[in-house]
């Protein structure tokens, strides 16, 4: 398998991106197939990295590989399914709030089964938690997320511009 990652970081520096990311497959370099989609903007490439990172246990380039596609609901799976209930929270709060209240109540069953002392607190139930609102905000981001999609590293330029609002 490591003659596979050197021969596709080679393929790579001599500028032959069909066979790295070949090598890259059989070598099951994960990490290195994410900078390769990510860097090209392939959603499928990507897509595919998330599904064969997380079915050899590699949460964390899984999560990166949906977090870069923009899946919200992905990525709390992602989590979820590795045992990160709080960080699942967490992130949820940010990104996906209708689907805090469940992962609160999966957070505090994770605490108890550990015989913790605590538990978390469901913010939607808290009065200056405006619930309604930040799910509203959710489809939105969603939206523009969609709309945007990836952009490949050649539009970096211009994304930056818009980004921070330059004339161009």
């Amino acid at each position: 398998m490591e003659k596979w990652r050197k021969v596709g970081d080679i393929a790579l520096g001599r500028g032959s991106f069909s066979m790295a990311e070949e090598c890259y497959k059989k070598s099951n370099d994960f990490n290195s197939l994410l900078l390769f989609y990510t860097s090209y903007g392939d959603r499928e490439g990507l897509q595919h990295v998330v599904e064969i990172a997380e079915e050899a246990g590699k949460f964390n380039v899984a999560f990166e590989a949906s977090f870069n596609l923009g899946n919200a609901e992905k990525c709390i799976e992602i989590l979820v399914k590795s045992n990160r209930s709080p960080e699942a929270a967490l992130f949820a709060h940010a990104y996906c709030p209708s689907m805090l209240p469940n992962l609160t109540t999966a957070w505090a069953k994770h605490l108890q089964t550990m015989k913790l002392p605590f538990s978390p607190v469901d913010v939607t139930k808290e009065a200056d938690f405006a619930f309604e609102e930040k799910v509203a905000m959710e489809h939105k981001l969603m939206e523009v997320n969609a709309e945007q999609g990836l952009r490949v590293g050649t539009e970096y330029e211009q994304a930056k511009k818009e980004y921070f609002g330059l004339a161009m």
